[in-house]
Protein backbone atom coordinates (compact mmCIF):
# COMPACT_ATOMS: atom_id res chain seq x y z
CA UNK A 1 0.00 0.00 0.00
CA UNK A 2 1.64 3.47 -0.63
CA UNK A 3 2.25 5.62 2.07
CA UNK A 4 -0.52 8.41 2.87
CA UNK A 5 1.21 11.32 1.79
CA UNK A 6 4.00 11.18 -0.48
CA UNK A 7 6.25 14.12 -2.18
CA UNK A 8 6.09 15.36 -5.34
CA UNK A 9 9.06 16.71 -7.03
CA UNK A 10 12.33 14.59 -8.31
CA UNK A 11 14.75 17.84 -6.78
CA UNK A 12 13.42 17.48 -3.11
CA UNK A 13 15.40 15.05 -0.65
CA UNK A 14 12.06 14.78 1.58
CA UNK A 15 11.07 11.28 -0.79
CA UNK A 16 13.98 9.61 0.11
CA UNK A 17 14.23 11.07 3.63
CA UNK A 18 10.03 9.57 4.13
CA UNK A 19 11.15 6.51 2.33
CA UNK A 20 14.20 5.74 4.74
CA UNK A 21 12.00 7.22 7.95
CA UNK A 22 9.19 4.62 7.32
CA UNK A 23 11.26 1.60 6.57
CA UNK A 24 13.66 2.64 10.43
CA UNK A 25 10.27 2.94 11.36
CA UNK A 26 9.05 -0.62 10.57
CA UNK A 27 11.61 -2.30 12.58
CA UNK A 28 13.44 -5.85 11.63
CA UNK A 29 10.03 -7.70 12.77
CA UNK A 30 7.70 -7.40 9.79
CA UNK A 31 11.22 -8.10 7.30
CA UNK A 32 11.47 -11.28 8.44
CA UNK A 33 9.91 -14.71 7.30
CA UNK A 34 7.36 -16.24 9.22
CA UNK A 35 8.13 -18.07 12.05
CA UNK A 36 12.09 -17.00 11.97
CA UNK A 37 12.73 -14.65 14.62
CA UNK A 38 16.43 -13.38 14.94
CA UNK A 39 17.13 -15.91 17.52
CA UNK A 40 16.59 -18.44 15.38
CA UNK A 41 18.30 -17.57 12.49
CA UNK A 42 21.77 -19.43 12.05
CA UNK A 43 25.05 -18.25 14.01
CA UNK A 44 27.31 -16.01 11.78
CA UNK A 45 30.99 -17.41 12.02
CA UNK A 46 32.85 -16.31 14.36
CA UNK A 47 35.33 -14.54 11.85
CA UNK A 48 32.58 -12.01 11.02
CA UNK A 49 31.57 -11.08 14.25
CA UNK A 50 29.02 -12.14 17.18
CA UNK A 51 25.54 -11.75 17.51
CA UNK A 52 26.33 -10.12 20.33
CA UNK A 53 28.99 -7.44 19.05
CA UNK A 54 26.37 -6.70 16.29
CA UNK A 55 23.54 -5.87 18.83
CA UNK A 56 25.88 -3.79 20.94
CA UNK A 57 27.21 -2.06 17.73
CA UNK A 58 23.43 -1.28 17.16
CA UNK A 59 22.24 -0.42 20.31
CA UNK A 60 24.90 2.22 19.81
CA UNK A 61 24.28 3.86 16.69
CA UNK A 62 22.43 6.46 15.44
CA UNK A 63 19.80 5.12 13.21
CA UNK A 64 19.02 8.56 11.38
CA UNK A 65 20.94 9.58 8.51
CA UNK A 66 23.06 7.19 6.47
CA UNK A 67 24.18 4.41 7.23
CA UNK A 68 21.85 3.37 10.08
CA UNK A 69 21.15 -0.72 10.38
CA UNK A 70 17.97 -0.38 11.14
CA UNK A 71 15.34 -2.05 8.25
CA UNK A 72 16.60 -1.78 4.60
CA UNK A 73 20.35 -0.74 3.96
CA UNK A 74 20.55 1.93 1.31
CA UNK A 75 23.74 2.15 -0.03
CA UNK A 76 25.77 5.55 -1.06
CA UNK A 77 22.38 7.41 0.42
CA UNK A 78 23.43 11.17 1.15
CA UNK A 79 24.48 12.81 4.51
CA UNK A 80 21.24 14.23 5.83
CA UNK A 81 21.40 17.61 7.05
CA UNK A 82 20.28 18.56 10.97
CA UNK A 83 16.90 19.73 9.83
CA UNK A 84 16.36 16.94 7.48
CA UNK A 85 17.37 14.46 10.38
CA UNK A 86 14.91 16.03 12.44
CA UNK A 87 12.23 15.55 10.20
CA UNK A 88 12.76 11.61 9.97
CA UNK A 89 13.29 11.49 13.18
CA UNK A 90 9.14 12.95 13.73
CA UNK A 91 8.34 11.02 11.17
CA UNK A 92 9.71 7.83 12.86
CA UNK A 93 8.12 8.75 15.69
CA UNK A 94 5.03 9.69 14.42
CA UNK A 95 4.56 5.85 12.58
CA UNK A 96 5.55 3.93 15.73
CA UNK A 97 2.15 4.84 17.36
CA UNK A 98 -0.06 5.47 14.05
CA UNK A 99 -3.02 3.29 13.94
CA UNK A 100 -3.23 0.89 11.59
CA UNK A 101 -5.63 -1.91 9.79
CA UNK A 102 -4.45 -5.47 11.07
CA UNK A 103 -2.19 -7.28 8.24
CA UNK A 104 -4.96 -9.73 8.17
CA UNK A 105 -8.01 -6.72 7.58
CA UNK A 106 -5.23 -5.04 4.79
CA UNK A 107 -4.99 -8.38 3.17
CA UNK A 108 -8.96 -9.04 2.97
CA UNK A 109 -9.51 -5.21 1.95
CA UNK A 110 -6.80 -5.74 -0.93
CA UNK A 111 -8.62 -8.77 -2.20
CA UNK A 112 -11.84 -6.96 -1.87
CA UNK A 113 -11.24 -4.14 -3.93
CA UNK A 114 -8.36 -5.07 -6.39
CA UNK A 115 -9.18 -5.50 -10.15
CA UNK A 116 -10.86 -9.11 -10.09
CA UNK A 117 -7.40 -10.48 -12.22
CA UNK A 118 -5.06 -12.60 -10.80
CA UNK A 119 -2.15 -14.98 -10.88
CA UNK A 120 -3.27 -18.96 -10.83
CA UNK A 121 -0.46 -21.17 -9.72
CA UNK A 122 -0.85 -25.06 -10.08
CA UNK A 123 0.89 -28.45 -10.36
CA UNK A 124 1.71 -28.53 -14.08
CA UNK A 125 0.30 -31.37 -15.56
CA UNK A 126 2.35 -31.20 -18.90
CA UNK A 127 6.20 -31.27 -16.96
CA UNK A 128 6.46 -33.28 -13.96
CA UNK A 129 7.11 -31.27 -10.89
CA UNK A 130 7.07 -27.81 -12.28
CA UNK A 131 4.49 -25.18 -11.35
CA UNK A 132 2.50 -23.38 -13.92
CA UNK A 133 0.85 -19.87 -13.66
CA UNK A 134 -1.88 -18.05 -15.94
CA UNK A 135 -3.65 -15.57 -15.50
CA UNK A 136 -7.40 -15.95 -14.48
CA UNK A 137 -10.35 -14.08 -13.51
CA UNK A 138 -11.80 -14.52 -9.80
CA UNK A 139 -14.93 -13.28 -7.55
CA UNK A 140 -14.15 -13.36 -3.80
CA UNK A 141 -16.93 -14.57 -1.68
CA UNK A 142 -18.72 -13.48 1.94
CA UNK A 143 -15.48 -14.99 3.65
CA UNK A 144 -12.73 -13.54 0.79
CA UNK A 145 -11.76 -16.59 -0.87
CA UNK A 146 -11.77 -16.67 -4.67
CA UNK A 147 -14.53 -18.10 -7.19
CA UNK A 148 -13.68 -18.85 -10.57
CA UNK A 149 -14.91 -20.02 -13.91
CA UNK A 150 -12.45 -22.27 -15.58
CA UNK A 151 -12.90 -23.32 -19.74
CA UNK A 152 -12.13 -27.47 -19.79
CA UNK A 153 -9.30 -26.43 -22.22
CA UNK A 154 -6.93 -23.81 -20.33
CA UNK A 155 -3.70 -25.43 -18.97
CA UNK A 156 -4.66 -24.34 -15.78
CA UNK A 157 -7.93 -26.33 -15.40
CA UNK A 158 -6.14 -29.76 -16.87
CA UNK A 159 -3.41 -29.14 -14.17
CA UNK A 160 -6.45 -29.23 -11.36
CA UNK A 161 -8.05 -32.17 -12.47
CA UNK A 162 -5.25 -34.56 -13.74
CA UNK A 163 -2.30 -33.34 -11.14
CA UNK A 164 -4.47 -32.20 -8.46
CA UNK A 165 -5.72 -29.00 -6.29
CA UNK A 166 -3.30 -27.50 -4.68
CA UNK A 167 -2.60 -24.29 -5.84
CA UNK A 168 -1.34 -20.52 -4.92
CA UNK A 169 -3.45 -16.73 -6.27
CA UNK A 170 -1.33 -14.10 -6.19
CA UNK A 171 -3.55 -11.20 -5.75
CA UNK A 172 -2.11 -7.27 -6.56
CA UNK A 173 -3.99 -4.30 -5.27
CA UNK A 174 -6.15 -2.30 -7.82
CA UNK A 175 -3.61 -0.24 -9.72
CA UNK A 176 0.03 -1.73 -8.84
CA UNK A 177 2.80 -0.55 -10.73
CA UNK A 178 5.33 -2.13 -8.30
CA UNK A 179 6.97 -3.16 -4.96
CA UNK A 180 5.74 -0.41 -3.42
CA UNK A 181 2.08 -1.42 -3.62
CA UNK A 182 0.37 -4.44 -1.90
CA UNK A 183 -0.19 -7.95 -3.11
CA UNK A 184 -1.64 -11.51 -1.34
CA UNK A 185 -0.74 -14.46 -2.51
CA UNK A 186 -3.87 -17.02 -1.14
CA UNK A 187 -2.70 -20.89 -0.74
CA UNK A 188 -4.51 -23.86 -0.63
CA UNK A 189 -6.77 -26.85 -2.44
CA UNK A 190 -8.86 -25.53 -5.37
CA UNK A 191 -11.92 -27.75 -5.68
CA UNK A 192 -14.58 -28.33 -8.65
CA UNK A 193 -18.03 -26.89 -6.87
CA UNK A 194 -20.96 -28.95 -8.39
CA UNK A 195 -24.24 -27.03 -10.44
CA UNK A 196 -26.74 -27.60 -7.59
CA UNK A 197 -24.20 -25.70 -5.25
CA UNK A 198 -23.26 -23.00 -7.93
CA UNK A 199 -27.00 -22.23 -8.24
CA UNK A 200 -27.71 -22.61 -3.94
CA UNK A 201 -25.03 -20.32 -3.29
CA UNK A 202 -25.53 -17.50 -6.39
CA UNK A 203 -22.08 -17.94 -7.51
CA UNK A 204 -23.04 -16.82 -10.98
CA UNK A 205 -24.28 -13.93 -9.30
CA UNK A 206 -21.61 -13.37 -7.50
CA UNK A 207 -19.36 -13.75 -10.13
CA UNK A 208 -21.34 -11.45 -13.02
CA UNK A 209 -20.87 -8.77 -10.42
CA UNK A 210 -17.43 -8.52 -10.48
CA UNK A 211 -17.28 -9.57 -14.17
CA UNK A 212 -20.90 -8.15 -15.87
CA UNK A 213 -19.45 -9.08 -19.34
CA UNK A 214 -18.57 -12.59 -18.47
CA UNK A 215 -21.29 -13.78 -20.70
CA UNK A 216 -19.04 -17.40 -20.70
CA UNK A 217 -20.43 -18.34 -17.26
CA UNK A 218 -23.18 -20.19 -19.23
CA UNK A 219 -21.44 -21.94 -21.74
CA UNK A 220 -21.47 -25.63 -21.37
CA UNK A 221 -17.60 -26.33 -21.15
CA UNK A 222 -16.76 -23.72 -18.60
CA UNK A 223 -16.91 -24.82 -14.50
CA UNK A 224 -16.73 -23.15 -11.42
CA UNK A 225 -14.39 -23.48 -9.04
CA UNK A 226 -13.48 -22.02 -5.69
CA UNK A 227 -10.39 -22.18 -2.99
CA UNK A 228 -12.18 -23.93 -1.00
CA UNK A 229 -9.38 -24.59 1.85
CA UNK A 230 -7.43 -22.20 2.70
CA UNK A 231 -3.44 -23.27 3.59
CA UNK A 232 -1.87 -20.24 4.09
CA UNK A 233 -1.50 -16.29 3.38
CA UNK A 234 1.17 -14.43 2.56
CA UNK A 235 0.59 -10.37 2.45
CA UNK A 236 3.23 -7.65 1.27
CA UNK A 237 1.93 -4.30 1.99
CA UNK A 238 4.79 -2.13 0.51
CA UNK A 239 8.19 -1.70 1.65
CA UNK A 240 9.23 -3.31 5.20
CA UNK A 241 5.72 -4.12 5.49
CA UNK A 242 4.92 -7.79 5.39
CA UNK A 243 3.07 -10.73 7.00
CA UNK A 244 1.60 -14.38 7.24
CA UNK A 245 -2.02 -14.16 8.63
CA UNK A 246 -3.44 -17.29 9.75
CA UNK A 247 -6.37 -18.83 7.79
CA UNK A 248 -8.47 -17.68 10.48
CA UNK A 249 -7.19 -14.94 10.69
CA UNK A 250 -7.72 -14.12 7.13
CA UNK A 251 -11.01 -15.58 6.91
CA UNK A 252 -12.03 -13.44 10.17
CA UNK A 253 -10.98 -10.22 9.06
CA UNK A 254 -13.35 -7.13 7.88
CA UNK A 255 -12.78 -5.19 4.88
CA UNK A 256 -12.05 -2.12 5.06
CA UNK A 257 -15.29 0.00 3.86
CA UNK A 258 -14.00 3.59 3.52
CA UNK A 259 -11.52 2.21 0.86
CA UNK A 260 -14.13 1.74 -1.75
CA UNK A 261 -14.61 5.55 -1.94
CA UNK A 262 -11.43 6.55 -1.29
CA UNK A 263 -9.93 6.72 -4.84
CA UNK A 264 -12.47 9.42 -5.77
CA UNK A 265 -12.09 11.61 -2.58
CA UNK A 266 -8.25 11.02 -2.61
CA UNK A 267 -8.60 12.60 -6.25
CA UNK A 268 -10.49 15.46 -4.89
CA UNK A 269 -8.24 16.67 -2.86
CA UNK A 270 -5.32 16.36 -4.59
CA UNK A 271 -7.16 18.53 -7.09
CA UNK A 272 -8.83 20.73 -5.16
CA UNK A 273 -7.62 20.88 -1.46
CA UNK A 274 -3.76 20.78 -2.44
CA UNK A 275 -3.42 23.18 0.38
CA UNK A 276 -5.28 21.51 2.82
CA UNK A 277 -3.48 17.89 2.18
CA UNK A 278 0.10 19.96 2.97
CA UNK A 279 -1.51 22.02 6.06
CA UNK A 280 -2.58 18.46 7.44
CA UNK A 281 0.59 16.69 6.72
CA UNK A 282 2.48 19.46 8.74
CA UNK A 283 0.61 19.34 11.30
CA UNK A 284 -0.23 16.25 11.89
CA UNK A 285 3.20 14.13 10.86
CA UNK A 286 5.77 17.07 11.48
CA UNK A 287 6.38 17.77 7.68
CA UNK A 288 7.70 20.59 6.14
CA UNK A 289 5.46 22.49 3.38
CA UNK A 290 6.03 20.85 0.66
CA UNK A 291 4.03 19.57 -2.00
CA UNK A 292 2.10 16.38 -0.68
CA UNK A 293 -0.59 13.93 -2.50
CA UNK A 294 -2.88 11.40 -0.66
CA UNK A 295 -2.16 7.94 -1.96
CA UNK A 296 -4.40 5.92 0.57
CA UNK A 297 -7.38 6.06 2.56
CA UNK A 298 -7.91 3.70 4.91
CA UNK A 299 -10.99 4.10 7.43
CA UNK A 300 -8.21 4.67 10.19
CA UNK A 301 -6.59 7.33 8.96
CA UNK A 302 -9.55 10.08 10.25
Amino acid sequence: RRKFFSCRGSMSRFPLLLFAASLLAAGDALLLAPGRSVAARPAAPRALATAAEKEGEEEGEDRLGAGGRGGHAVRNMPELSEEEKAVQAAVMEHQRGAARLTMAEDARSLVAYSSGYAVLSTLSSQVDGYPNGALVGFAPDASGLPVFVFSAMSSHTKDLSKVGGQAALTVTAKGFEGAADGRVTLIGDVERVGKEQVEKEGLKELYRERHPNAFWVDFGDFTFYRLASLKAVNFVGGFARAAAPSPDEYLSAEVDPIQAFAAPVMGHMNDDHAESTVAMATQWRGLPSHPVTRGAMPRLRW
